[in-house]
């Protein structure tokens, strides 16, 4: 009898420690689930920038995203374990701009480590000065880490992406825009609220942040010290940029299932904003676009999965 009370024992522990599986209840550590579905992308409410229209019916799968955007302390990690060079440099292509006097990585002869600067002075700030390859290869490394298959092929400045594959990637900016939006809502001109007023709940930016000589905020804050959006994600207005996937082009005016862009341009897109500005450059539906290899105070990233 106690041997049998032993075993069951046994048997009932090891069923109370298994992992459940991956899925909308229970997400990948760190990250939400989006209930995919179709909205009208772009400036819907009027008073954005000329790369916001035409607005343009969009349907988007399910996925899941970035809780919080990438930070310093995760990306440290990945240098390391790594064992990238000191330069910052890998597979042909910088991915940090670690030598900028600004960046808040360092490497000291053996290790990269947290270095404090005026616009990153805690580990849990998000990452900056990542370039877009960076970012990719950051999503690459976590995938192999976990098991899972790599998005992404990458030979010098050509990367691919397997669609298909379970691992992690950046975000469409399409899937960006729709978990800003708290699911493409309408009512959603900041992420996780409708009423300017209520921004500084949600955002650092220029109103919440010290004021510089230029009356600008002047830095970056730790991850996820603002209230999140209705999807329970962070910092998606305000705080950092955010690299996406896809070549920065023209909307077009047709209807559009899963876009991911060309295959091919100059800019690649970033999303958000950042600390430094101001309400209206703060909406969901604000995009811009520079050279994949730009690393700057003010750029980071998410990282997405599919579902």
């Amino acid at each position: 009898m106690i041997k049998q009370v032993s075993i069951l024992s046994i048997f009932l522990l090891l069923i109370s420690c298994s992992k459940n599986p991956v899925g909308p209840d229970n997400p990948p550590k760190g990250m939400v689930y989006v209930k995919g579905g179709t909205f009208i992308m772009g400036d819907i409410w009027g008073g954005g920038t000329f790369n916001e229209t035409p607005t343009h019916e969009v349907t988007v799968s399910s996925f899941y995203i970035g809780k919080y955007e990438v930070s310093h302390a995760e990306y440290i990690k990945f240098l390391n374990i790594l064992n990238l060079p000191s330069d910052g440099f890998y597979n042909g292509n910088k991915i940090i701009g670690i030598n900028d006097k600004d960046c808040a990585i360092s490497h000291n002869g053996l290790l990269f480590h947290f270095d404090s600067s005026y616009y990153a002075n805690d580990e849990q700030c998000p990452v900056t000065f990542v370039t877009w390859y960076g970012a990719c290869e950051y999503c690459n490394w976590l995938s192999q880490k976990e098991g899972l298959e790599e998005a992404y092929t990458i030979s010098s400045d050509s990367v691919k992406c397997d669609w298909e594959a379970n691992g992690y990637r950046l975000p469409t900016e399409a899937e960006w825009e729709y978990a800003a939006r708290s699911g493409g809502r309408d009512d959603r001109k900041w992420s996780g609220t409708n009423i300017e007023s209520d921004l500084d709940n949600f955002c650092w930016y220029a109103s919440t942040t010290d004021i510089d000589e230029d009356g600008r905020g002047d830095k970056s804050f730790p991850v996820g010290t603002k209230q999140p959006n209705d999807l329970g994600i962070y910092d998606m207005s305000g705080n950092v940029l955010e690299w996406c996937w896809d070549w920065c082009v023209p909307y077009p005016s047709s209807s559009q299932t899963n876009p991911r862009g060309p295959d091919s341009g100059n800019y690649r897109v970033w999303r958000s904003s950042n600390w430094r500005d101001n309400a209206c450059d703060c909406r969901t539906t604000s995009r811009n676009g520079r050279p994949p290899l730009l690393s700057i105070k003010s750029l980071g990233f998410r990282i997405a999965r599919p579902k």
